[in-house]
């Protein structure tokens, strides 16, 4: 299974082709939890599900991409993190010799970054605190932690024991803006959108929901609420850079923690606070960024690319 897995392939299909964003001192990326392709640019009974995405992504680079969903969420910020498709056999962060060798976060370390992992439940779900570490994240905090430093609330979300998104992004800004003279690489994982979409009192689109879909569209429009405030609190010149981890299944009104044989798309915003960079990105529109071949590996390792002494940062390309 472990060599299997490392045989896993390492797309690259946006190096050389995009436009190289200088990187800045601070950079966020933020996995939203079923942040589904469908969504943006919605409407439902007249109202914008999520008017604060939708105004970002005109100042974005926007891609669609898939996630990859063959045995849950964590399939998404494995291949973020790792630079590498994951396993369609086995979860990776369920292989303890798998080696964490040439990870996003330790390429950030490695140019002075101090790179920081925040997730509101436990890091024994889905393994994945064993995995952060050997990934090479400096700082490394999931409910235990959050509890431990911020005095958050644990409480009974969705079938976990969990802090509220809200409380979490709120941390998530407040250190950024502590530590916007130094170099930051800020990764964090949302929880609100979990299905199946009843524990969010929020209903601003749909006042009496009537089903899976409709229930969603709360939702969507509660995180778009809570990630707008955040972009605002976060200082200029931050990267700002989101993704879902899977898609909703609100198509077919049905939603399953395994897609093994489907693309599974999300939207992806790469941003960067107070700034409109549309217009700089070479593949705006084009089959390249919109026609569903680009993945989180993509993704990553055209982040990767812009550091420093990256080839394509050398070269401009």
């Amino acid at each position: 299974m472990r060599d299997a897995a490392l045989a896993q392939p390492r797309t690259d299909r946006l190096t050389g082709v995009e436009f190289p964003l200088p990187l800045p001192r601070q950079v966020l990326v933020i996995q939203v939890e079923t942040l589904d392709y469908t969504i943006i640019d919605r409407e439902f009974g007249g109202k914008t599900v999520t008017p604060f995405l939708n105004a970002l992504k005109k100042r974005s680079f926007f891609y669609k991409v898939d996630s990859f969903h063959y045995h849950g969420s964590a399939d998404a910020d494995f291949a973020f993190l790792a630079s590498r498709e994951p396993s369609r056999h086995l979860l990776n962060y369920k292989i303890r010799t798998f080696p964490y060798d040439n990870t996003l976060p330790r390429a950030f370390e490695e140019h002075g970054y101090r790179t920081h992992s925040f997730h509101g439940v436990s890091g024994t779900f889905f393994n994945r605190v064993f995995a952060y570490r050997k990934m090479g994240f400096s700082d490394i905090l999931f409910i235990d932690d959050l509890v431990a430093r911020y005095g958050v609330e644990a409480r009974p979300i969705g079938g976990w024991t969990a802090t509220d998104d809200e409380r979490l992004l709120d941390i998530l800004g407040r250190e950024i803006l502590a530590e916007k003279d130094a170099r930051g690489f800020f990764f964090a994982i949302t929880l609100l959108g979990h299905a199946p979409f009843t524990h969010v009192r929020e209903r601003e689109i749909v006042p009496e929901p009537k089903g899976y879909a409709q229930r969603y569209m709360n939702v969507a429009h509660e995180i778009d609420r809570r990630l707008g405030r955040l972009y605002d609190s976060l200082p200029p010149g931050t990267m700002f850079v989101v993704y879902g981890d899977h898609s909703s299944g609100i198509e077919s009104d049905d939603y399953t923690s395994r897609r093994a044989n489907e693309r599974d798309y999300v939207p992806c915003f790469l941003s960067i606070v107070g700034e409109s960079i549309a217009e700089k990105q070479k593949t705006a529109g084009t089959p390249s960024a919109l026609g569903g071949e680009l993945t989180l590996v993509d993704i990553s390792n055209y982040l990767r690319s812009l550091l420093p002494d990256s080839p394509a940062a050398a070269s401009g390309h």
